[in-house]
């Protein structure tokens, strides 16, 4: 499963928007959209970031494992 399509996956499982993750990582809406859509990877950082909110490993959005 692609990164972005984990990142959606999670995000609705814990109950939130594009717009309250995107808040809680402090980047836009249109930022997590395109992310979720494939259109752009996120940075390591940002994936360290997004898996610390997500209540994930990096390991699992990287490899999925």
């Amino acid at each position: 499963m692609e990164i972005g399509k984990k990142i959606r996956e999670l995000r609705m499982w814990k109950g939130l928007t594009q717009e309250e993750l995107a808040e809680r990582i402090d980047r836009s809406t249109q930022f997590i959209s395109t992310i979720e859509r494939g259109l752009a990877g996120p940075s390591l950082e940002t994936v360290i970031h997004l898996c610390e909110v997500l209540g994930t490993s990096t390991e699992w959005i990287l490899r999925g494992r």
